[in-house]
């Protein structure tokens, strides 16, 4: 069987579509649900029309554990950003509602891993 290679790596041309949409329609709030790496968020936080990213995930102990990411450079104190940037992280579900998501720009579901229950199969 052939191996297919993606170059640049298939992750990374996701990343890389969603910044290019998130600038092209100036979205200032930005939701990721399906976050607990961090590894979308922490490029977001680098779009200038960004004002407000939120991530979503289940995984509790990922979120903790990757949420660093999100902190500060060093950079961001020598040559600070033209507006706010508030970062917010949620334990939840994509599947419960919650007001974290109320005036969304945008919302990003990436990395979401989604399983469907249909007459006994279930299928990813």
């Amino acid at each position: 069987m052939e191996t297919i290679t993606f170059t640049p790596a298939l992750y990374k041309q996701r990343y890389q579509m969603v910044l290019e949409l998130v600038e092209r329609y100036k979205a200032r709030k930005v939701v990721d649900l399906g976050c607990a790496e961090c590894t979308l968020l922490s490029r977001l936080k680098f779009c200038s029309c960004v004002e407000v990213l939120v991530g979503v995930d289940t995984d509790l102990e990922l979120l903790k554990e990757k949420m660093y990411r999100l902190s500060p450079l060093p950079c961001d104190y020598l040559q600070p950003r033209g507006s706010l940037l508030t970062v917010r992280l949620y334990h939840g579900s994509v599947a419960v509602k919650d007001s974290c998501m109320l005036d969304c720009d945008f919302v990003s579901c990436i990395e979401l891993y989604v399983f469907i229950v249909a007459k006994g199969i279930i299928v990813n």
